[in-house]
């Protein structure tokens, strides 16, 4: 029988293994196969790929995950695990979409109009107090008009 590891001329040639997929060492949470806490730089792009097109089945998916690491850390070392804010950020924090880049636009009126960001309203507009008691912008109601 041949040599796995033989070329056709008979030489020796190095045995590559596949690269090792990036999940989690349960109940370390630590990635398999980088040693980094997981998710690592490369399980998040993995997951990114994977749930492209499904944002909240990404965050439910890693919602789980935060459970199950947070009850098996705490076990592994109840008086010094991390902090759940860590953990947070850890597991769901960069998953979430960045409102750093959703400010809100003033428009020549000096209104500040609503910006969206991933289907979710950022800014209140400013000709309305922020207590809920008036309507806000894209909301739909109509303003009464003056002297009608």
């Amino acid at each position: 029988m041949a040599d796995p590891g033989a070329d056709l001329a008979g030489q020796r040639r190095p045995v590559v293994s596949p690269p090792r997929p990036h999940l989690p060492l349960r109940p370390l949470w630590l990635c398999r196969a980088c040693a980094t806490p997981w998710p690592c730089a490369s399980a998040r792009l993995a997951l990114l790929r994977e749930y492209a097109h499904d944002r909240v089945a990404l965050l439910v998916h890693l919602g789980g995950l935060l459970h199950d690491a947070a009850g098996e850390l705490h076990r592994l070392n109840p008086h010094d695990g991390p902090e759940p804010q860590q953990l947070f950020r850890r597991f769901l924090g960069w998953a979430m979409p960045s409102t750093t880049d959703s400010k809100p636009v003033t428009t020549h009126r000096g209104r500040v109009r609503r910006k969206q960001h991933a289907g979710v309203d950022l800014a209140i507009d400013s000709g309305r107090p922020a207590d809920g008691q008036g309507r806000g912008a894209g909301q739909g109601a109509s303003e009464p008009v003056e002297g009608a």
